[in-house]
């Protein structure tokens, strides 16, 4: 799994700049759960920025550049949100306190084959880093299903934590015998 480096500042906005969507100064962002699609197939652009304040991220070399991008892709890619990113700035001389912009454009595979359906979208297991939040979310968009309606459940027949990750579910389930 792929993080984000120690002491980031990560902020993602909507295309224009005009709306923070999510931050963190944690450097713990799951852009998965913020990025929406219009249902439809369309893409969605934002704009992410991301700073360090860390001993051993001194500028935004292409190496660090790089391994922030890694990180962006991961993260979306991992649960089938395809994704461009963009440079808005230059890897360089630039420190790495000051935020870094990237545009992001995602979008999910295939156009539907009609409304409200998706055709030829991948699907696959959900990988076990994922979080539960983020794979009601995944099946509510490629169903159209209405927000709110999917609710993964334990074993014990109670709603999963949506902080939880679909390995700590399965385990679950595993040890239930079911």
């Amino acid at each position: 799994m792929r993080q984000w480096p120690p002491h980031s500042t990560i902020t993602l906005y909507s295309r224009d700049k005009s709306k923070v969507l999510a931050t963190s100064k944690r450097s713990r962002l799951a852009l998965s759960e913020y990025v929406h699609l219009d249902g439809q197939g369309d893409a969605a652009t934002y704009l992410i920025t991301v700073s360090v304040d860390a001993d051993d991220w001194d500028h935004w070399t292409l190496e660090n550049v790089e391994k922030i991008e890694g990180v962006l892709r991961y993260d979306l890619t991992s649960v089938g949100i395809d994704v461009a990113v963009v440079r808005k700035n230059r890897p360089g001389r630039m420190l790495c306190r000051n935020a870094f912009a990237w545009e992001l454009k995602v979008w999910l595979e295939d156009v539907p084959a009609e409304p409200g359906r998706y055709a030829g979208l991948r699907f696959k297991a959900a990988k076990k880093t994922a979080s539960v939040k983020t794979i009601q979310k995944r099946v509510e968009t490629v169903f159209g299903l209405p927000r709110g309606s999917v609710q993964l459940i334990t074993p014990g027949k109670k709603a999963a934590a949506p902080k939880s990750t679909v390995g700590d579910l399965r385990e679950q389930w595993s040890r239930s015998g079911t």
